[in-house]
């Protein structure tokens, strides 16, 4: 692989880690809120498979792949 597309390729990899990661923390510390809350595990997922968007849907990942970036 070409060293100027190995590069841009492991940028991508390390903003995209960073985008996912964010997403999965948020959700993370919904469903602990929830759970301090009282709500049931089932509960939960209900309200975020109805609320959210998958997280390779989310705009933050979304804007890691529109990004161009020319060397």
């Amino acid at each position: 692989m070409n060293n100027t597309y190995k590069n841009l390729f492991d940028e991508y990899v390390k903003e995209l880690d960073k985008a996912v990661s964010f997403e999965e923390d948020k959700l993370y510390f919904i469903r602990e809120k929830m759970l301090i809350e009282g709500k049931v595990e089932v509960e939960i997922e209900n309200l975020i498979m109805e609320n959210f968007d998958p997280i390779c849907c989310s705009g933050r990942v979304i804007a890691v792949f529109r990004k161009v970036k020319v060397q």
